[in-house]
């Protein structure tokens, strides 16, 4: 374990111990709590599906069963960390553009909680995206695919960067604000499930649904790429790897945003013509 943590500290150049002693402990107790929370979630959505209150039709009830409980972690998780990095940009943005992307880290600056506040949400972040990503090879390819795993080593990548040598804590919270969408797209997997797929609250998850995806994760985003552009100048801690696996998983990120967003456009479109084949 030991190689590997200097193997790491020499690939970003890392100078402060202070990181992997307290950092490593930190992450581990929410590793924890994800593990505990997802086990929460589980056997509450297997303690319903077997009482009888339970109203799921039976050729559902399995499905429902083995993938909820995923679903409501997920849930916790994007509102969680969603609240945080809308206030890690409300206090990054006013700083300068150099500072914003690569903090100094005298102690006083290391202390503040422009650059502690993104640190704590990536450990949440981070932690819940090994559990996520364990759940998600299990189940497969009931709770993703490839460009699922590919998202989550992507963020994962970013996240270790930032992590290590306290960079990029602006970036950070732009990118972290699209799980917004995923507010959405968890709810309308449970209207589905639940019978209320053809329900007015199924239109309106499905509009809140596409327009944060929108906003978050393409218009935000694009914006925070070109910002990116012209402060990655001034991102100097990380070495060249380090740099590359910092704005690599950025602009793999926004392709695979991207992707996704004409999938959305393209379903919407093609449910929309049906709707209108059928009134005509």
């Amino acid at each position: 374990m030991s190689t590997v943590v200097e193997w790491i500290v020499w690939l970003f150049e890392i100078d402060s111990d202070r990181i992997w002693h307290v950092e490593a402990v930190r992450f581990s107790v929410w590793l924890f709590i994800w593990s505990i929370i997802s086990i929460i979630c589980d056997c509450a959505v297997a303690r319903w599906s077997d009482s009888k209150r339970c109203f799921l039709n039976p050729s559902v009830k399995e499905g429902f069963r083995a993938t909820a409980g995923s679903y409501i972690t997920s849930l916790v998780h994007s509102l969680l960390v969603s609240f945080r990095g809308i206030d890690h940009i409300r206090r990054t943005l006013p700083l300068p553009m150099d500072v914003r992307i690569q903090p100094p880290l005298n102690v006083d600056s290391f202390d503040s909680e422009a650059w502690l506040g993104p640190l704590k949400t990536n450990r949440i972040f981070m932690a819940y995206l090994l559990i996520d990503m364990v759940r998600v090879i299990i189940a497969w390819p009931k709770l993703g695919q490839y460009d699922f795993i590919f998202h989550h080593l992507g963020f994962m990548s970013v996240s270790i960067v930032g992590a290590t040598t306290i960079s990029a804590p602006f970036q950070f919270g732009w990118l972290i604000v699209g799980e917004v969408s995923t507010i959405f797209l968890n709810s309308r997997w449970f209207l589905i499930k639940l019978g209320y797929g053809a329900t007015p609250i199924m239109t309106a998850a499905n509009i809140l649904f596409a327009l944060s995806f929108f906003i978050f994760r393409i218009v935000i985003y694009t914006f925070g790429v070109y910002e990116l552009y012209y402060s990655s100048q001034y991102l100097t801690r990380p070495n060249l790897v380090g740099r590359c696996m910092l704005i690599g998983g950025i602009l793999i990120g926004y392709v695979l945003n991207i992707f996704w967003f004409k999938k959305i456009a393209l379903l919407g479109f093609s449910k929309n013509q049906k709707e209108k084949g059928k009134t005509t």
